[in-house]
C-alpha cells in the first residue's frame, strides 16, 4: 500500500511503476549503428539476467533483421555474470572453440564491465563507444510517477512502465570495415 517506483528494472506482473532505459532500443541502435560501419559477424556479449539483460539480446537481433541480415551471423556468447573478469573468461571460451575469433569483426556487450573484459583491461586504449544510459532523468521521471501515484492514489491508477531513450557515444573503440 505504500506507493513506490521501480529504477532500472521492471515489475513483471505490472504492479509497480517503474523507469528503465530503452534496453531494446539501446542495444538495436548500437548494433544497427555496428552494422552501418561494415560489420556483419558480430558477438553479443551478454549473460543470463534480468529482462532488462535479455531486452538488450532481444534488440541486437532486431537490428539483423531490420537490416536483413542472417541471424547465422549474429553470435551470442554467455558470461557467467557482468563482472570483467566474467567477460574475460567468456572471450577466452570464444577463441578457443574458434581458434581466434571466427570472423567476428566486432563485439557488442549488454554492459560496459563485459566490455572492460572483454577488452582484456580495466583501462581501455581506445576509449570504450558505449550507449548512454540517462541516468541524470531517470531520478527526475521516477519522481514525477511517484507524485502521480499519490496524487490519482483513491482512482488506482494501472502502474506504469516508462523507458528512456538512449543515446549512442561514439568513441576509438569500433573501426569502419572499408
Amino acid at each position: 500500500g505504500i506507493p513506490a517506483v521501480l529504477m532500472n528494472g521492471e515489475d513483471h506482473e505490472m504492479q509497480i511503476d517503474s523507469v528503465t532505459p530503452g534496453n531494446r532500443f539501446g542495444a538495436r541502435y548500437a548494433t544497427n549503428w555496428l552494422i552501418e560501419q561494415g560489420h556483419r559477424n558480430i558477438l553479443h556479449l551478454t549473460w543470463e539476467g534480468r529482462s532488462t539483460i535479455r531486452r538488450r539480446r532481444d534488440g541486437f537481433l532486431d537490428a539483423f533483421r531490420t537490416n536483413g541480415l542472417s541471424l547465422e551471423t549474429a553470435y551470442v556468447q554467455q558470461a557467467e555474470g557482468y563482472l570483467p573478469d566474467m567477460g574475460a573468461a567468456a572471450i577466452d571460451r570464444w577463441i578457443a572453440k574458434h581458434e581466434g575469433m571466427g570472423g567476428v569483426t566486432a563485439i557488442f556487450c549488454a554492459a560496459d564491465n563485459l566490455a572492460l573484459g572483454a577488452m582484456l583491461g580495466e583501462l581501455t586504449s581506445p576509449a570504450l563507444s558505449t550507449v548512454s544510459v540517462p541516468l541524470d532523468h531517470m531520478g527526475i521521471a521516477a519522481l514525477h510517477l511517484l507524485e502521480q501515484r499519490i496524487v490519482n492514489a483513491a482512482g488506482a491508477p494501472p502502474a506504469h512502465r516508462l523507458e528512456l531513450g538512449c543515446r549512442l557515444t561514439i568513441r576509438g573503440s569500433v573501426r569502419r570495415l572499408d
